[in-house]
C-alpha cells in the first residue's frame, strides 16, 4: 500500500503537468486571438476517403493538403467558439491526420497549430501528441460551416 501511496504522490505531478501544459497552449492562442494577435488563419484537409501509403504526419499535411482554406478576416468568433470548446491532455498515440489548424500573426509567424485525426479523437497540439475529449473532426466541420 505504501508503494502504491508513493507511486501516486510521484506520478499525479506529471498528470497534473500534462493536462496544465495542453491547456495553457490552448490558452495562449484564445489570449492571441483576444488581443488581435491573430491576422491569418488556414485550414489545411484531406479527405477522411482518400487513401496514403503511409499515415499522415504534421510535416506531410503542411506540404501536401488536398486543400487550404485561408482567412483574412471575420474568423474570430467561431474561431473562439473552436478554441473554447477545446479540451485535451498528452497522449503518447501517433495518428492518421487529415485537418490542419494554422494561427499567424500579422508578421507571418505561426503562433498556434492544431492538427486532428479522421475520428477527431487524437492529434497534435503545437506540435505535441494529444488525445482530445471532445470530437475535434466535427468541431472543425462545424468551425467551416459558421465561416459562409
Amino acid at each position: 500500500m505504501k508503494l502504491f501511496m508513493a507511486a501516486v504522490v510521484l506520478l499525479f505531478p506529471m498528470y497534473q503537468y500534462a493536462q496544465s501544459s495542453t491547456k495553457g497552449d490552448v490558452n495562449a492562442m484564445l489570449t492571441a486571438l483576444k488581443s488581435r494577435t491573430i491576422s491569418r488563419v488556414e485550414v489545411l484537409r484531406i479527405p477522411d476517403d482518400v487513401t496514403t501509403i503511409v499515415a499522415v504526419t504534421t510535416e506531410y499535411l503542411r506540404k501536401s493538403p488536398s486543400y487550404t482554406i485561408v482567412m483574412n478576416s471575420g474568423f474570430e468568433p467561431s474561431l473562439e467558439s473552436l478554441l473554447s470548446g477545446m479540451s485535451s491532455e498528452q497522449s503518447a498515440m501517433t495518428s492518421d491526420l487529415r485537418w490542419g489548424l494554422l494561427l499567424f500573426d500579422k508578421s507571418g509567424h505561426e503562433v498556434g497549430s492544431v492538427f486532428i485525426d479522421q475520428f477527431g479523437m487524437n492529434g497534435y497540439l503545437n506540435g505535441k501528441s494529444v488525445s482530445f475529449s471532445v470530437n475535434m473532426a466535427r468541431r472543425m466541420r462545424k468551425f467551416i460551416q459558421e465561416l459562409r
